[in-house]
């Protein structure tokens, strides 16, 4: 009888693969109690049943005293070394799990697991230079092992060696062209060193291998995202979302890829259905706020900005973005309103404040505004704070005057940051004061040699009015050795030349400042003038017509066309 019974178990051993602890219930624990015989004997197969068991019932000092005894008879048992290793790594017995996994792999080098164990073993316990001395042996003995190759590189990565690490991982995939991960980890290692082409021909690879792995999928297609691939990216969000693949991020993906593209109409459809799974996230209902603004929707803009607010009620900058929207589109009841629930919910917003005397203001409430404004210079206990968020808010609402003498006011209480008086200097040129204008640019870059857009604009207010041009070429010269690629600085240097008559090298700038796309109504402007100086009418006739849908002002430019087909006449 105890014949049969142990015929019985040593073909269910046979059979199954090691167990995983916690598999049996107290009542095969009695099973396990009946195999105890098996301590006491020297019998390698009785000794390996009762391992399993014992292994499998969570008694693991049991089954590594039992291995153990186990190897120490029959040390040629590659399997119970490799047990012995998992068990000891899993109990952070780093030294004896690393012992045992070489062993194991000695009887049999086929054994990914007991890479993975040193590897893993060498790297916790801080030898990392001594795991990769020891893999590069192994990988020498068995130099068709894509495995060791792979882990090669973990190892040389932790190291910092980022030239050895890609190299590991080359040949990992050299090795095993078919194995969907290590492609995929060699196209992270070449994205994360920014060589974005070759990456993307690996995630493609594994992609294609794998017949569409969602994980792969995913990367490639936020790869293509950074690449500037919007239309290949597209596609790849579309077929996650097809097969349900993350759809929260392919929305919000493909919201932003479709708007960039300017398809706002299948931007606003995913942005909808973004919101319909996650109603609640205030940035991307900010990022909606924003596409409504830039697109003159005013209402869907606050409507967006609210929800944001009411979904993050300390991120109060989202209610901010609603009050300017609302000012900035002569809504000011709205505003008025939506301040007065900012200050409800702190009193000592000082932004708030300024903004309420402005908007009452403008509502003709001139005795509310003037306490608003009491409130503000409050609590800014007589410094320049207040004076300059009135000052911008009025200027922002097209009433210089206002805003001058709050600049003024700043000024006349030592407001000097070079950022002040950048504005304070642009308004007073908007303002045609030229020469408040310019002594308010030549202070600010006394302040700060290296302000490129002060030393931009004040070169470009003398080309704009033909004066000191050899000292607005320099100015603007220097801007642009801080900002070489700044398109406005190269209109500004396009234009100094046009003034001087230089006109086939203001051609070269302003279409420089363009680069190939017609945005800005001034550039394009500039440009068409400096064709139509310089001799080029089909290209000056052209420019002009494309900057009809640009400009606020088509009835100088219509005349502009007009005087050139004359001339040409």
């Amino acid at each position: 009888m105890q014949l049969v019974f142990f015929i019985v178990i040593t073909v269910l051993a046979a059979l199954l693969p090691p167990p995983v602890a916690g598999q049996w219930d107290e009542s095969e624990n009695l099973v396990l109690d009946s195999l105890e015989q098996y301590r006491l004997t020297e019998d390698p197969e009785g000794l390996a049943i009762l391992g399993r068991y014992q292994e499998s019932a969570g008694r693991t000092a049991e089954a590594v005293a039992t291995y153990q005894k186990l190897v120490a008879i029959a040390p040629e048992t590659a399997w119970a070394h490799a047990s012995l290793a998992r068990l000891h790594f899993e109990n952070k017995s780093v030294r004896l799990a690393i012992e045992h996994a070489e062993q194991s792999l000695r009887l049999d080098p086929m054994q990914e697991e007991m890479l993975e164990i040193i590897a893993k073993s060498y790297l916790e316990g801080g030898r990392t230079q001594d795991g990769i001395a020891w893999l590069e042996k192994f990988k020498k003995a068995n130099a068709r092992s894509a495995d060791a190759a792979y882990l090669l590189s973990v190892l040389h990565g932790s190291a910092g060696h980022e030239n050895d690490a890609v190299l590991s991982l080359q040949e990992a995939v050299l090795l095993d062209s078919t194995n969907i991960f290590y492609r995929a980890r060699f196209g992270e290692f070449l994205w994360n060193a920014n060589r974005l082409e070759e990456a993307e021909v690996q995630y493609r690879r594994a992609y294609e291998i794998s017949e569409g792995n969602p994980r792969i999928l995913v990367a490639l297609a936020r790869l293509y995202g950074q690449m500037g691939r919007r239309q290949d990216a597209a596609a790849l969000w579309e077929d996650a979302l097809a097969n349900d693949i993350r759809p929260k991020e392919a929305r919000r993906r493909l919201f932003n890829i479709y708007r960039d593209l300017g398809e706002y109409e299948t931007a606003f459809v995913h942005a909808d259905e973004f919101l319909t799974l996650s109603p609640d996230e205030p940035d991307f209902l900010e990022e909606v706020g924003d596409l409504y603004r830039s697109l003159g929707m005013p209402e869907k803009a606050m409507q967006a900005y609210g929800s944001a607010w009411k979904a993050d009620p300390e991120h109060v900058a989202y209610a901010y973005k609603g009050v300017e929207v609302a000012l900035q589109n002569d809504m000011h009841d709205v505003a008025t309103a939506m301040l007065r629930r900012i200050l409800n919910q702190n009193k000592a917003d000082l932004w708030a404040w300024t903004k309420l005397s402005y908007s009452l203001d403008q509502s003709g409430e001139t005795d509310r505004a003037e306490l608003a404004r009491q409130a503000a210079s409050r609590l800014d206990e007589g410094g320049v704070n207040h004076l300059l968020l009135l000052g911008d808010a009025y200027a922002s609402g097209g009433r210089d005057k206002e805003a001058i003498d709050y600049l003024n006011g700043a000024y006349e209480k030592g407001a000097r940051a070079p950022a002040f008086l950048f504005s304070k200097g642009i308004l007073e040129e908007r303002m045609g004061r030229y020469e408040s204008a310019t002594a308010t640019l030549i202070e600010l870059i006394r302040i700060d040699p290296q302000h490129a857009p002060g030393l931009n604009f004040l070169g470009y207010m003398y080309a704009e009015r033909g004066i000191k041009l050899d000292e607005a070429e320099a100015l603007i010269s220097l801007a642009l050795s801080m900002e070489p690629e700044n398109p406005y600085f190269r209109d500004s240097l396009g234009w100094v030349y046009y003034q001087r008559g230089e006109y086939d090298q203001a051609v070269v700038e302003l279409e420089r400042a363009t680069g190939g796309r017609f945005e800005d109504a001034i550039i394009v402007e500039h440009l068409a003038d400096a064709y139509a100086a310089a001799g080029y009418p089909k290209k000056a006739r052209a420019t002009y017509s494309e900057l009809l849908s640009l400009t606020n002002r088509p009835d100088v430019v219509r005349e502009k066309l007009k005087s050139l087909d004359e001339s040409i006449d």
